[in-house]
């Protein structure tokens, strides 16, 4: 049960408009086997496993969908989307080249619908302070020496004007390899790409955390923490508080997301009103004079499976086609809104929320990429109709920026020419992106000990970082990486490797 549904009156989440407009539409009556509130969704999922119970249709996590696939409860559904899914459907779901699709693919057999979402979502960007740069004299960077060279000044001469030496170049905050506020962007900058699985040379897979790549980005933060350009503080400090130096004007670096100008950024650049730090987005930079990629996930990791004792899963496919189908027409089709935001948003009074009752609600692979393609044409010619209507929302808030409307500073960090969309749709023409090549349910030895090897990879890394162990740590670490259970790990990744090949 979602809290943010205004409900139209009269409606429930047993009797609602979308219900309705599935069975008058397709002729399909949907009824819920259970509700729960949204925050005890997985654990009662979990229940509903161990019992054997499960409904016809469900969303699950990737280790729900592991489970239930070695319950054997779950159908291959690969036969009824070939024969049902329209021709839009199976465009729609593939848009990220078929990564995400192909997730639900085991042993050849397709056990899911994909909950498909933004690919590209999970990309960073480097953000500096432009009035800093403006002030020390210097221009964004290229590589990743001029970055080195950006923070030593934003951290040793005063670029806050106040005297002291209270400035770090670049923020970190305790969890490591977040997007916002981490070190994702950075390491790849040295090509290491921590928490993915890689294809080497030999077409075998191998986890990026431990190659050598990784160690040299290590060697570099270890060396700009002893001089200072990293908050010393940062082991203990998760992104909320590590923000709190932004808005106090000490930090003048980050790597983020696309949404990092509204969140944290935002509470630092607009202060009563007004505009007082000058962000800008700029690609992340390499070490050498190869090109920097960022990483990202292939799959959401969320999935719709279909029970083994379901009727009619052809009923299923057609409402994911009938939801992609509503979510991506225009705005101005009441036969699509319908499925989207209710009946009084039909009839023309307040905007609603109904697109979260859809029971496979699915999101754009390449949402953001094509407002970034179009958007500052679209400002610059004042015309909002070069835009999917679904973005009409971005415009407006960009427009309401332009006039005045501060509050909207974060959207302009995205939507404004060479911000974070524009360089994400740059990103995709110049192919600048390296993919997770392991996107499977968990194997039985990640199930086991991943969580224990992701510790102690936080720990060492740190620890590293901040002078408490020498760089040659890291070689301890792959040893013991391997040793605790990363080749059983290995072994099963490339053993599900050879059999999605198939």
């Amino acid at each position: 049960m979602n809290p943010s549904i205004v409900w139209d009156e009269g409606e429930s989440y047993e009797r609602n408009g979308v219900y309705a407009a599935y069975e008058n539409d397709l002729g399909i009556k949907i009824r819920n086997l259970w509700s729960v509130d949204s925050s005890q969704y997985d654990q009662k999922v979990n229940i509903a496993i161990a019992s054997g119970d499960i409904p016809d249709l469900m969303q699950v996590n990737s280790v729900q969908f592991q489970q239930l696939l070695d319950a054997d409860m779950i159908m291959d559904i690969g036969e009824a989307f070939e024969k049902y899914a329209t021709p839009y459907t199976k465009e729609y779901v593939t848009r990220d080249g078929g990564g995400q699709l192909d997730s639900t693919r085991i042993n050849g057999k397709m056990m899911a619908l994909p909950y498909t979402n933004g690919v590209h979502n999970d990309s960073t960007f480097l953000f500096i302070r432009k009035d800093w740069l403006d002030k020390m004299g210097l221009q964004p960077p290229k590589t990743m020496q001029d970055l080195e060279a950006i923070s030593t000044a934003f951290t040793r001469n005063d670029p806050d004007g106040n005297g002291k030496d209270d400035t770090f170049g670049l923020a970190l905050q305790k969890d490591l390899m977040s997007g916002s506020l981490g070190l994702q962007g950075f390491f790849n900058g040295f090509h290491a790409y921590p928490n993915i699985w890689l294809k080497n040379e030999a077409g075998e897979l191998v986890y990026g955390s431990i190659q050598p790549e990784v160690r040299n980005a290590l060697a570099k933060l270890k060396e700009m923490y002893k001089n200072g350009e990293i908050d010393q503080e940062f082991g203990v400090k998760d992104l909320a508080k590590e923000a709190e130096l932004i808005a106090q004007d000490k930090i003048g670096i980050t790597y983020g997301l696309f949404w990092t100008g509204n969140y944290p950024l935002q509470s630092g650049a607009v202060k009563d009103g007004k505009v007082v730090q000058d962000w800008g987005v700029y690609p992340i930079v390499a070490a050498d004079d190869q090109i920097a990629k960022t990483q990202l996930q292939k799959s959401t990791g969320l999935y719709y499976v279909v029970s083994k004792k379901a009727k009619n899963p052809e009923a299923i496919i057609k409402m994911y086609n009938q939801s992609i189908w509503a979510m991506d027409a225009p705005a101005s089709d009441p036969n699509a809104v319908k499925y989207v935001k209710g009946k009084i948003q039909i009839e023309g009074g307040a905007d609603q929320t109904y697109y979260v009752l859809n029971p496979t609600f699915v999101g754009k692979q390449d949402r953001f990429p094509v407002v970034g393609k179009t958007i500052s044409k679209a400002l610059a010619e004042k015309d909002p109709t070069l835009l999917p209507d679904s973005e009409l929302i971005l415009y407006n808030f960009m427009t309401d920026y332009l006039n005045g409307n501060t509050d909207h500073w974060g959207y302009a960090i995205q939507l404004e020419q060479g911000g974070t969309l524009e360089t994400m749709y740059q990103y995709t023409q110049e192919n600048r992106f390296v993919f997770n090549e392991f996107y499977g349910a968990l194997t039985p030895s990640m199930a086991e000990k991943n969580s224990t090897l992701t510790k102690k990879q936080d720990e060492v890394f740190t620890k590293i970082i901040v002078g408490a162990a020498p760089l040659e740590e890291f070689d301890s670490f792959v040893e013991q990486w391997k040793s605790l259970g990363g080749n059983d790990i290995t072994q099963e990744v490339n053993e599900w490797h050879q059999s999605v090949k198939q």
